[in-house]
């Protein structure tokens, strides 16, 4: 909806910028038009290059997160790690899946509430990234475990990673 209204609101003010040149004098309407052309022809050009680099799913397998500490806050839990990227492509977005579990000495530990956190960093090939994000889970009530301990996967990764042979606008015979 929201997109429909840009694009008519945008319609309309460039037919009045037209308009209006048209009744001041041609050879401003001629030079407008001109550049209504020109920015038509980089937009979309732009649009079709971005298009090439558009995101996709990465195996996560090659993605570690070592957490290193975490602490509760007033607004969430403060979550503190480092990202390793050990795989060949970059990485633009990724999903981790943030999970508290209690821990009773009689009956184990059991999960109890778990959250995502999409960080979204460029990790470079074989590089690393430290990350402290806040993440919201529901406050404990009372006394329920010994201890409580945080678990923290990859679920998702997503680069720019491009088809062999194809950069951006060209097009490379190998």
């Amino acid at each position: 909806m929201w997109r429909f209204i840009l694009v008519a609101g945008l319609t309309a003010a460039v037919l009045l910028v037209l308009w209006s040149t048209w009744r001041l004098d041609r050879r401003l309407f001629g030079l407008v038009c001109a550049g209504l052309v020109v920015f038509g022809i980089l937009f979309g050009i732009g649009a079709w290059q971005g298009s090439q680099q558009a995101l996709v799913t990465l195996p996560h397998e090659e993605l570690a997160f070592e957490l290193e500490n975490t602490k509760a806050l007033e607004t969430g839990l403060r979550v503190n790690g480092t990202l390793y990227n050990r795989s060949e492509e970059a990485v633009a977005v990724v999903t981790l899946q943030v999970e508290r579990q209690l821990c009773n000495a009689t009956q184990g530990c059991k999960s109890q509430d778990s959250t995502s956190l999409v960080i979204r960093r460029h990790i470079n090939p074989q590089g690393a990234v430290p990350v402290s994000e806040v993440v919201r889970l529901p406050a404990l009530a009372g006394n329920q475990a010994d201890s409580v301990r945080y678990l923290v996967s990859i679920v998702q990764a997503r680069g720019y990673k491009q088809p062999s042979g194809e950069s951006g606008l060209w097009r490379f015979n190998e």
